[in-house]
């Protein structure tokens, strides 16, 4: 303490403010009271393989959350384009997701992964190469998303349009 001398306090009090202010502000409008979370498989098959073991797959997946006070109806966030359930989790530059954002605001919150995506990936179905190419390539996401070009056929480097 003999380092800051008799501003060791008060210099110690200013960086407890300091963390404890950017904690809160990171956080949104306050913790998040729940009532209840988890998950749940929804839909799906379940087939008995040739050595006798079953195998379970095509099936939804849904992670919830329910505020303590919740709305009268939920949201159900449901991906789309090759994405995941991990779409709603944070920002890409690590802001918190509507998966916080929405249940701190009182709304019960439902997150799904579609058949054969992110947490419900499993399948025994035969690629019949009738795919949409958004969820093949990820040049073809680039592209859908509007970020700019990538023009994987002639083997070019992607880039950002002016401005992204």
């Amino acid at each position: 303490m003999k380092i800051f001398g008799r501003y060791a306090k008060t210099a110690l009090a200013a960086l407890a403010a300091a963390v404890l202010f950017a904690g809160t502000a990171c956080a949104g409008d306050g913790p998040i009271v729940l009532r209840t979370m988890g998950s749940l498989f929804f839909g799906g098959t379940v087939t008995k393989l040739d050595n006798g073991e079953t195998f379970h797959g095509d099936h939804g997946y849904a992670q919830f959350f329910i505020p303590m006070e919740a709305r009268d109806y939920p949201l159900i966030m449901w991906h789309g384009i090759g994405q995941s359930g991990r779409s709603y989790e944070s920002t890409p530059d690590g802001r918190e997701g509507f998966m916080a954002i929405m249940p701190r605001r009182g709304w019960a919150s439902y997150i799904i992964d579609q058949p054969r995506r992110g947490r419900a990936g499993r399948t025994l179905a035969p690629n019949t190469g009738s795919d949409i190419e958004t969820v093949l390539y990820e040049s073809s996401v680039w592209d859908a998303f509007r970020n700019g070009v990538w023009d994987r056929a002639n083997g070019k480097a992607p880039y950002f349009f002016p401005g992204v």
